[in-house]
């Protein structure tokens, strides 16, 4: 066995243990058609899939050095599908990371590393050394750590479970946005997603809500609109009433002036009220008018403005009672002399 490279002999055996777990996400290098293909049923064939594979690795390479590389890449996994050397596999991981897929071209160096270390293949050991160190310093890395209340909860990044041992741990992910997930029994769900950069570092702490604990108080619904208030009803109407109560109950102090006036001239020219002179016909009459006219506006005037306060009152209280309504009864003062012809003698009085 030739001298290996100065870059691998410093691995020790754990390191050898460490690049055996990249061999699941190493055969995600090969399509899954390739490996549903069944084997050549003749030397034939399988000579025929061997230079195929051959002239298709060629291709590969003139893709690559045009820095074609999502092409490159299409061609190196259908040559690995026939024949998986550690030069194929480098390749494949050379065009990972010019794709953006750092995470799969780190995994794709180291098992083209110890292929090529035990293939005693020293040129691919070396194109590897010189790509490894460049590429880990660009890996971003995540470290998911277990917070309050995931403690024992089952933590998944885009989908794949991690392990106990990943936790807490540097992972190293392709740029982009990861998303992390974790469930536990008796916790709500937990669900973030992280975005990286290359060379960055972000650490993801999972902290869960209990199931049980309450939810938040809402907050308070603001009562419906108030509907819109009644326009206030107009005052015109009671000052109106209380107007013409108030004229009504002047009226009625006019009248009564009037009527003692009446009575008055009657006493001083016919005070026993008999065989009165014609001419005070007219003045009795009035009298007799008055006496009438003065309950009346008097009664009036006291329903009228009676009327206008309870409007006011109410309209100031918002009360929907209907005001009460005065009533008039009117009882004449005077009664009237009954068969007193025009000219004849005045009796009675008011």
């Amino acid at each position: 066995m030739g001298k290996r490279p100065a870059c691998f002999s410093s691995h020790g055996v754990a390191a050898r243990i460490a690049s055996m777990a990249l061999v699941a996400a190493a055969a995600a290098l090969v399509p899954p058609a390739a490996l549903a293909q069944e084997p050549p049923a003749t030397a034939a064939d399988a000579k025929a899939a061997l230079a195929k594979a051959r002239s298709q690795f060629q291709q590969a390479l003139a893709l690559e050095t045009a820095e074609d590389w999502a092409g490159a890449l299409s061609l190196f996994q259908q040559v690995a599908a026939v024949r998986l050397t550690p030069q194929v596999r480098f390749h494949i991981g050379l065009c990972e990371e010019h794709v953006g897929r750092l995470a799969a071209a780190l995994g794709a160096y180291k098992l083209a590393a110890m292929e090529a270390e035990q293939a005693n293949a020293a040129e691919v050991a070396a194109q590897v050394a010189s790509r490894l160190d460049e590429l880990r310093a660009r890996i971003p890395k995540v470290v998911i750590v277990r917070g309050k209340g995931a403690e024992y909860a089952s933590i998944s990044l885009d989908g794949v479970s991690l392990g106990a041992a990943a936790i807490g741990d540097d992972l190293p992910v392709d740029p982009g946005p990861h998303h992390v997930e974790a469930r536990a029994p008796g916790y709500k769900p937990y669900s973030s997603t992280v975005q990286l950069a290359e060379k960055e570092q972000k650490k993801v702490e999972i902290v869960m809500e209990s199931a049980s604990a309450s939810s938040p108080t809402p907050e308070a619904t603001p009562p419906p609109a108030a509907e819109k208030a009644e326009k206030p009803k107009s005052k015109v109407v009671p000052f109106v009433i209380g107007g013409v109560g108030v004229a009504s109950l002047a009226a009625s102090g006019v009248f009564f002036i009037l009527r003692g006036s009446a009575i008055s001239k009657l006493e001083d020219r016919c005070p026993t009220r008999e065989q009165c002179p014609a001419d005070l016909q007219s003045t009795y009459d009035s009298g007799k008018m008055y006496s009438l006219l003065v309950p009346i506006t008097l009664g009036v005037g006291v329903a009228a403005v009676g009327t206008a306060v309870i409007l006011l009152v109410t309209q100031k209280k918002g009360s929907s009672a209907p005001p009460a309504t005065a009533s008039l009864q009117v009882e004449p003062l005077l009664p009237v002399a009954p068969g007193a012809p025009a000219g004849a003698v005045i009796s009675g009085h008011f």
